[in-house]
């Protein structure tokens, strides 16, 4: 899954922060219900963060030139 390249400048389209939290809120709300450990909910964010630092670096080594 590739971020636009919006995203990557940092351009933010209105609303779009409020609506992350208000995903985030949901996703963890849901987890709590289906009963994940607080360990569990950091491993799911640790996971996503790993997940678009990769999709970032690879954005970035396919978008540099070779020499």
């Amino acid at each position: 899954m590739a971020f636009s390249d919006e995203w990557m400048v940092g351009g933010v389209s209105e609303g779009s922060e409020q609506s992350l939290q208000i995903l985030a809120r949901s996703i963890i709300r849901e987890m709590k219900r289906s009963g994940y450990s607080k360990a569990q909910m950091v491993g799911l964010a640790s996971e996503v963060i790993d997940l678009v630092s990769r999709d970032l670096r690879a954005e970035s080594s396919s978008s540099t030139p070779n020499v």
